[in-house]
């Protein structure tokens, strides 16, 4: 789902002035609230947390990456596949409410991105 959220920046002008590592933070925090809690304990997503904040060389959990988190669920909520999840999920609204709802906002999708730009030349 990461990868699902890093390629939506590219649909949004809004994305080229930030920087890569931040957008990248932002969508796999994004991805992250999908896990239902038997997928990815507390403690392995502290440590996850730490070694990516590690990686990336800033603390992830930051106004920055949480603003470009929103910006993901905003070009989220008005993709395609936000919609035809909602519809499949019998869901009402497509605002992005909280991480508890996320599971039933899951795409419905294989082990690749629903959207791959990068297969587009």
């Amino acid at each position: 789902f990461a990868q699902f959220f890093a390629e939506l920046s590219v649909c949004d002008y809004c994305f080229v002035t930030q920087r890569c590592s931040v957008v990248a933070a932002a969508s796999v925090l994004n991805a992250l609230s999908w896990l239902r809690p038997s997928e990815m304990s507390k403690s392995s997503r502290s440590l996850f947390l730490e070694g990516l904040s590690e990686l990336v060389g800033f603390d992830i959990i930051c106004d920055e990456v949480k603003s470009i988190q929103e910006q993901l669920w905003g070009c989220y909520s008005k993709s395609v596949e936000c919609k035809e999840s909602m519809i499949h999920n019998e869901l009402n609204t497509p605002e992005h409410t909280s991480t508890q709802t996320m599971d039933s906002k899951r795409p419905r999708t294989s082990s690749s991105s629903p959207i791959c730009v990068s297969r587009l030349r």
